[in-house]
């Protein structure tokens, strides 16, 4: 194990720099999963030919590099609750506005919440065309504080007046969903499984004019076999509550199609509780942990869902359960699972692109395309995070090609080598 690495440190000092294909960052973060190899590997393409064949060849492209003249784009913000999703693909969205010329470059890592990137642009001025007021942003509280959205966005007669709504999270956009006509054309994001969650009917078409939702009905698949190809369990745990939510948060769809393909088993424990009242997050995070330490001496995998006994609880807390018991463990939820010490999960670079996906959308809508044309499938090849400090901890020998190949490595709870060039 120290050998690998001592390894992986040479390698990952060797190749922080500039993209395989010579392409800046920036540039790198503009091309979409469907220009990558199966493996994850870009094809080496000049940008200039990147350029081309979006414009020629993707609908969403229409109008990217056209900016609004004198005008300014008003833009409604509004998150189902407070979460680091919704965070995530709110500054990506923003940072693929820059990317795409739509707004200046600026550095946004003091902002810690939704509400902070809206007060950050408001303050800098740092677009021309685009402008999020304040008062057009509106936390959800995961259901509980719905009554002034839905009065400044759906009954208020002046609703016109906006350009565009950004819902994020299931909740959001399961309001304007349930719209059977809207005259502000809505993006849709951060939502785990929007076809099970009812908000588009599928990835081909969102059902409704004025709707349009990120979609990668694969994306869950990718990471359980990519989990099992790693480690090669036989029987992995689930935690999860047996309900909608529970199903949804937990990707176990999912689970089960890949290990009927795969034949590996699946361990379950359902005694936990999903969108738990606030009197009850308590509950909710000790029946999570009990349910681990139940779960763990049964399996040799664990694979972590969203559940709110995860997403409202101490990760530290939960690791600590799981390094107790040795077993290699992978979150849904990605990095920033990773990060707190979860061995394995997705990186934040699928998130970076798709922030540049959903900005080109939103240029071509603003330039008339009608919500509905614009293509909603997201293929995000996988790469992966890994916690070394965890493998050392649970004695687990990752293979050196996977930790070479992966985008963000932490060799302790905080700092991430792999991405040095990033800082």
């Amino acid at each position: 194990m120290k050998k690998n690495i001592i390894l992986i440190l040479c390698f990952i000092l060797f190749a922080c720099g500039e993209t395989d294909d010579g392409l800046s960052e920036n540039e790198a973060w503009g091309i979409s999963s469907s220009e990558q190899q199966e493996d994850g590997v870009k094809k080496a393409k000049i940008a200039v030919d990147i350029i081309e064949k979006k414009k020629n060849n993707l609908q969403i492209d229409y109008g990217v590099f056209k900016k609004g003249g004198n005008r300014t784009f008003k833009v409604a913000v509004v998150i189902s609750g407070r979460y680091f999703e919704f965070f995530d693909a709110f500054r990506s969205i923003l940072k693929g506005l820059m990317t795409v010329g739509w707004m200046k470059d600026a550095d946004l890592s003091s902002c810690k919440n939704t509400s902070d990137l809206i007060e950050f642009v408001n303050e800098n001025n740092i677009s021309d065309y685009v402008s999020f007021p304040e008062e057009l942003f509106f936390d959800l509280g995961w259901g509980r504080n719905t009554a002034s959205m839905r009065s400044v966005l759906i009954s208020n007669s002046d609703k016109e007046k906006i350009d565009l709504i950004i819902a994020l999270g299931g909740i959001a956009g399961g309001i304007f969903a349930k719209l059977d006509e809207y005259s502000i054309p809505v993006l849709v994001d951060a939502v785990t499984d929007p076809i099970a969650a009812g908000i588009i009917p599928g990835f081909e078409d969102s059902g409704k004019d004025f709707l349009t939702c990120r979609c990668d009905p694969e994306q869950f698949k990718r990471q359980i076999r990519l989990f099992y190809d790693v480690v090669k369990f036989k029987k992995l745990g689930i935690i999860y509550g047996d309900n909608e939510s529970g199903r949804v948060y937990g990707a176990v769809g999912d689970v089960e199609a890949v290990a009927e393909e795969k034949g590996f088993e699946i361990v379950r424990n359902n005694n936990v509780i999903e969108d738990p009242p606030e009197n009850q997050l308590e509950l909710c995070i000790s029946k999570f942990k009990d349910a681990l330490e139940e779960i763990s001496p049964k399996v040799d995998a664990l694979y972590i869902g969203a559940s709110a006994g995860v997403t409202e609880g101490d990760v530290g807390e939960i690791v600590k359960i799981i390094n107790k018991h040795k077993i290699p463990s992978f979150a849904l939820e990605g990095s920033i699972r990773v990060k707190a010490g979860i061995l394995f999960g997705i990186s934040m670079s699928g998130q970076v692109r798709a922030g540049v996906y959903n900005a080109k959308k939103i240029v071509a809508i603003f330039n008339g395309e009608t919500p509905r044309n614009l293509l909603q499938l997201f293929e995000n090849v996988p790469s992966v995070a890994i916690n070394i400090r965890t493998a050392k901890i649970i004695d687990y020998d990752i293979p050196i090609d996977i930790i070479a190949g992966s985008d963000e490595v932490y060799v302790d709870n905080q700092e991430n080598i792999s991405n040095a060039r990033d800082k």
